[in-house]
């Protein structure tokens, strides 16, 4: 059976010393995005809760810039391979690791500017 390709979040969580924060913010954007594009039919999708998401993803577009917050949605959202990164935007894991601490400062997970893969143990 082949290999199913394995996304470039899946591998960067993986890989990095901060993958459990940078998932915690992956899962929190995913999470946000749903809730955001929801038409509101559920009983957990109350109009302030959408209105929230929706704040919480302009603050991250504003943080991370709309290149970097398109980048979060192709690597969260779309779950791209890194190859496919790489082609379609030029970038590589050092770019994503930057786009992954961005949401994961934006989500309180991370302290804002702290590099990825530079977290000290008592963080």
């Amino acid at each position: 059976r082949p290999k199913k390709p394995q996304s470039a979040l899946s591998r960067l969580v993986a890989e990095d010393p901060n993958g459990v924060r940078f998932s915690a913010a992956a899962g929190r954007f995913r999470g946000d995005y749903h809730l955001a594009a929801s038409p509101g039919r559920l009983r957990s999708d109350r109009p302030e809760a959408r209105a929230a998401a929706r704040a919480r993803l302009a603050a991250i577009e504003t943080a991370l810039g709309p290149e970097r917050a398109g980048l979060a949605e192709m690597l969260v959202l779309d779950r791209f391979t890194l190859s496919a990164l790489r082609h379609a935007c030029g970038v590589g894991p050092a770019e994503l690791r930057d786009v992954l601490a961005g949401l994961a400062a934006a989500y309180s997970l991370m302290p804002a500017g702290q590099l990825a893969g530079r977290a000290s143990a008592s963080d």
